[in-house]
């Protein structure tokens, strides 16, 4: 209905404090309220969310702004004019000055009053004010008390690795063909069998050299990137003892399902906004907390996989510094239920630059995403983790008052808001 990646690039590119005003944690709280109050179907959420972002961006107009609400929720007229009058009262009056008084023409022109409205926009101003101060606080530098001069805040797939120079692969050294063969069908095999066990490690080398040969073999061998791929998709390991909810019907909860549903919604082309998303929606609802966060490292997996070849076809030193495929550092420290200052035994610096001269570069990353697509037709429970640690892990990725950043604390504001009832 909307291009929602383009919307994604308007907000924030947005002014302050406009950007604050469209997604603060107070606006996703008032969204939240308005549409428990006006019974909206949770499945619907997201898309009116959608609604109000692109109207704030100026890319949907608000003309027959209730007619729209209708289209996307199969409503009456009427109803659909009182939540309209809702929004934007509630969620668009409070940066009317950018609208340029097209919120306060709106509910005028709908003999409503705006000043009804007077003590919530007030209320979010100032709520704005207070998280700004309070990701302020979040992004200050804390004291280095260890040895290890790693990035505190650890992505569950991105860390910066500082290695030492006697820890690079030297360019001559060679991986002996047998051994990269069985490096090969242990990784294909477990991709495909008992990928769940891998998430269970907590030797943190060991999962470094899991990312150091993916990647190795990758760059190497074509069909490989195929393979890794389909033997995912097709894995039917268990995430839990719970179904997924699936068109309002029980599904088992497999590696296999889980991705499947993931690309059925979002297709190939996603983010973390997009995780965090479907995790907290109906397909994922009867999952506790720390299966959701195998989920999420599953998910997250999935979606590098589908970044290498972009990486690859403009030259290693597009890789961004911190990528790495598996979350190799958060899941060992994760299921150790400690920080590990065990450094890496493999990165992508030691993969050899040589090696690129290998890879066919006119083969199109977007033809070999659509080979996958084609090809997809035990509980696990970490010792000391909980899904908003992990997103807390997660947050730290992303610059303060950036889209990313406030979507992710809304939804670890809403887990720890949960926890306490």
């Amino acid at each position: 209905m909307w291009e929602i990646q383009n919307l994604y690039k308007k907000l924030n590119k947005l002014p302050e404090p406009v950007k604050s005003y469209a997604t603060s944690l107070k606006a996703a709280e008032i969204n939240s309220e308005l549409f428990n109050m006006s019974q909206v179907d949770s499945d619907k959420w997201s898309t009116l969310t959608i609604l109000i972002a692109g109207i704030i961006v100026k890319e949907i107009e608000f003309f027959d702004l209730e007619k729209k609400i209708s289209q996307v929720l199969g409503w009456d007229e009427e109803r659909s004019l009182k939540l309209a009058i809702e929004i934007v009262g509630s969620r668009l009056l409070v940066c009317d000055d950018w609208l340029e008084g097209a919120a306060e023409k709106y509910l005028i022109q709908q003999q409503t009053d705006p000043s009804r409205f007077a003590s919530l926009v007030a209320e979010q101003q100032l709520a704005i004010e207070k998280e700004e101060e309070f990701f302020a606080e979040q992004l200050r530098e804390p004291e280095d008390t260890s040895d290890w001069k790693g990035n505190d805040f650890n992505d569950v797939l991105n860390e910066d690795d500082n290695l030492e120079e006697d820890e690079l692969m030297e360019e001559e050294d060679i991986i002996a063909d047998d051994e990269l063969e069985n490096k090969r069908k242990e990784i294909v095999s477990m991709l495909k069998n008992n990928f769940l066990s891998i998430l269970k490690s907590e030797d943190e080398e060991e999962l470094a050299d899991f990312n150091y040969f993916l990647a190795y073999i990758w760059m190497k061998d074509e069909d490989f990137s195929q393979e890794v791929t389909q033997n995912l998709l097709a894995n039917k390991e268990k995430i839990s003892g719970s179904s997924l909810m699936v068109d309002s019907k029980e599904q088992a909860a497999t590696i296999s399902s889980l991705l499947k549903q993931f690309i059925k919604k979002y297709g190939l082309v996603a983010n973390d906004l997009n995780i965090a998303e479907f995790l907290s929606s109906t397909v994922t609802k009867n999952l506790a907390d720390q299966e959701k966060i195998i989920a999420l490292r599953i998910l997250k997996f999935y979606n590098n996989l589908n970044k290498i070849d972009n990486y690859l076809q403009n030259d290693l030193d597009n890789v961004p510094d911190n990528f790495e495929i598996f979350p190799a550092k958060a899941v060992a420290r994760s299921n150790s239920g400690a920080k590990s200052k065990i450094k890496p035994s493999s990165d992508w610096d030691k993969l050899e630059p040589a090696s690129l001269k290998k890879v066919d570069k006119k083969i199109i990353a977007d033809e070999r995403e659509a080979d996958r697509i084609r090809q997809a037709t035990d509980i696990l429970e970490p010792k000391a983790a909980n899904l908003a640690q992990e997103l807390e892990i997660m947050l730290q990725d992303y610059p303060a008052g950036s889209l990313e950043r406030r979507t992710i604390a809304q939804e670890i504001k809403r887990l720890k808001t949960s926890e306490k009832k």
